[in-house]
């Protein structure tokens, strides 16, 4: 009988109690706890439905990100947030104030991320209805 079970890595072990260990409340934070960099480890992302709405974003950079349903425009974010490319449902292009950009054709899909769940969100029109923002739009 052969075991299916993975271990995880040294690093990986690493990784986690250092993000357990932080005292970091921020994504970038977090995300630099665990060794990662916030400006590239959540580029082209499929974030649908992950709540974002109370988070610290400041300093994290979003390009190309699915990020409809994730109430993005009430998180805490500046002008080192960066949603260049991203998808965003009506009503978070017009709370950031961001212009969308009008497309004939649809760009590559996004990676599908672990942990990250869709609650219904695949049948909201990502390009087609002119929600992909154009560079340079940082908030």
């Amino acid at each position: 009988m052969s075991d299916d079970r993975q271990s995880l890595s040294k690093d990986a072990i690493r990784r986690i109690t250092s993000v357990l260990a932080s005292e970091e409340a921020s994504l970038a934070g977090i995300a630099r706890a665990a060794g990662l960099d916030p400006m590239t480890a959540f580029r082209n992302l499929d974030l649908r439905g992950w709540p974002l709405d109370s988070q610290d974003i400041r300093g994290v950079d979003f390009s190309g990100c699915d990020l409809r349903g994730t109430d993005v425009h009430k998180a805490n974010r500046d002008e080192t947030t960066i949603l260049t490319g991203a998808c965003l449902e009506p009503k978070a292009v017009k709370a950031l104030g961001l212009v969308p950009e009008r497309r004939t054709r649809r760009p590559p899909r996004a990676k599908a991320s672990s942990g990250g769940y869709d609650k219904g969100l695949s049948a909201i029109p990502c390009l087609g209805g002119g929600l992909n923002i154009r560079p340079p739009w940082p908030l």
